[in-house]
């Protein structure tokens, strides 16, 4: 996770604002309980790959430990954008024009 969107989420989902614990007690009220999110996570690796070798880890922890911890839903998956290749990059420099 980067270090921008990690400080983002120490700043936002705090104690009082996202979650409330219980004195003397583990447990805790989730404070977002109700709504939901659908976390748009990016990385450079095959979709296939992500998913059923690596099981993607992006994806879970934002939904097990960010979200889900003050409550908030996680909608359906979203779907792979497709594969990274030099050839694509490639493309995309020369369609884009020169860099101003």
């Amino acid at each position: 996770m980067p270090a921008l969107l990690k400080g983002l989420i120490d700043r936002v989902f705090l104690p009082g604002v996202a979650f409330k614990h219980h004195q003397g007690s583990s447990r805790w009220d989730r404070l977002l309980a109700g709504r939901s999110a659908e976390p748009l996570v990016t990385m450079d690796t095959p979709p296939w790959y992500c998913r059923w070798v690596q099981r993607g880890p992006g994806h879970l922890q934002m939904q097990k430990t960010i979200l889900g911890f003050s409550g908030i839903r996680p909608c359906a998956g979203g779907a792979p954008t497709g594969e990274s290749s030099p050839r694509r990059h490639e493309s995309k420099k020369q369609s884009k024009g020169p860099d101003w």
